[in-house]
């Protein structure tokens, strides 16, 4: 309204199985620390953004459809509810589920869809994380140039010499969800491979349905397995990996595991979950994620009682109610607000598009705290670089200064396409 820019967040309904996981990893804050946070960073964008006379105003829903597994009709009726009774101007939902229901909106959010679902959606469907197609057309020129004929060097230490891999040619696998978007997503990142010759031998697609997770993982480890692979990619949510990394400790099978950017897997707060909750046993410590390596689009973490969310929750007074995750929250507001500012005083979708074209780079290559962020015709996702790390299991966080961290190759190095 002339008043008013309404925008809704919606926090999905998962079950109290993923929740528990999710709480481990900080990523499942309370309905009152997600408020605590739209408070400060509402108050924030209002004193500070030009948004010609109008507010920025934003109202929390609960879904009330199950998210895992994806109940596709009950949350395409949910979210026509939503916009006919809100009528917001934008819905912030920050997922990598669901991308068939994604149609019933014109929506913020949804990662790691290719970049042809953001340009037939155009302009209504934008993005903090990388682009799908972006993403693995740079995870594949990263393997040819970096690890294509090579030796699994990196593999876990294996205390049956005949099942070490690491002096094994890399035979690479790949696990993602069954969501359309990813698996078609995976498909062209098999395009890019071709080019050095390199294919990939298995391949396992999971149902997000954490009641058949126990099946799925030992499934996902043993066509691993039995096609030889060396090397994983995981194209994977936060929860997932729990699982994939328990049962290959089950198995005591330490392939090599390759990060790509993808699910937040790339922050130290997620990687300490998946490293320090692993079973080891009292002859053979877990070496599951010592060696972890690979590709971050995730900024290193600054500390984090002093990143952007908790400056914003101290200067709104709510500090109290701050989380993890919050910094993730944030940015995808942050990022909201300055596509509306860059529409100028008449807020449409086609003027906003327009804006978003016309900004600026921000961030640049040359340091780890802050990425490189864009939007240019055809490209509907902000992040637009990765950086090279390696996993340390007792490297202190920047984050929590707790052990275990991702360290940078390279410096302070970011990537973009055509530089590895």
């Amino acid at each position: 309204t002339k008043d008013t820019i309404k925008v809704v967040q919606y926090r999905a309904n998962l079950g109290a199985a993923v929740d528990a996981i999710l709480t481990a990893q900080g990523a499942n804050p309370s309905k009152e620390q997600v408020q605590a946070m739209i408070d400060a960073v509402s108050k924030f964008i209002n004193e500070n953004y030009e948004l010609y006379g109008r507010k920025y105003q934003v109202k929390l829903i609960d879904g009330q459809c199950n998210s895992v597994p994806p109940d596709y009709p009950c949350l395409r009726g949910e979210f026509r509810r939503i916009i006919q009774t809100e009528k917001p101007f934008a819905i912030i939902w920050n997922t990598s589920l669901a991308s068939p229901a994604f149609d019933e909106m014109s929506k913020l959010g949804g990662w790691g869809f290719r970049d042809s679902f953001n340009q037939t959606h155009r302009p209504y469907h934008w993005d903090l994380q990388m682009g799908g197609s972006q993403l693995v057309a740079m995870v594949g020129e990263w393997y040819c140039k970096r690890m294509a004929g090579g030796k699994a060097e990196y593999a876990g230490a294996n205390p049956n010499p005949t099942a070490d891999l690491r002096n094994k040619p890399r035979v690479l696998g790949v696990i993602s969800t069954d969501d359309p978007e990813n698996k078609l997503a995976i498909d062209e990142l098999k395009g890019h491979l071709s080019r050095c010759g390199v294919r990939i031998a298995a391949e396992y697609y999971y149902a997000q349905d954490i009641t058949t997770a126990d099946q799925q993982r030992r499934a996902a480890v043993s066509k691993m397995i039995n096609s030889g692979v060396t090397t994983i990619m995981c194209f994977c949510d936060l929860v997932a990996p729990i699982f994939l990394y328990n049962t290959c400790e089950e198995q005591k099978y330490y392939p090599e595991h390759v990060m790509v950017a993808t699910g937040y897997m790339d922050t130290d707060r997620a990687a300490q979950a998946y490293d320090h909750t692993l079973p080891p046993d009292n002859v053979n410590p877990a070496h599951q994620f010592e060696n972890a390596f690979g590709l971050a689009q995730n900024p290193r973490a600054v500390f984090r009682e002093n990143n952007t969310a908790a400056r914003l929750m101290k200067a709104a007074g709510n500090f109290n109610r701050f989380y993890d995750s919050a910094e993730i929250d944030v940015t995808y507001h942050l990022m909201l607000a300055t596509l509306i500012q860059a529409a100028g005083p008449t807020l449409t979708p086609q003027n906003l598009e327009a804006g978003a074209f016309r900004l600026p780079p921000l961030g640049g290559l040359d340091n780890d705290e802050v990425t490189l962020r864009q939007f240019r015709p055809g490209d509907y996702t902000w992040t637009d670089a990765l950086r090279e790390v390696y996993w340390s299991t007792t490297r202190p966080s920047t984050f929590n200064r707790k052990p275990g961290a991702y360290v940078n190759v390279n410096g302070n190095r970011w990537f973009v396409p055509g530089q590895f």
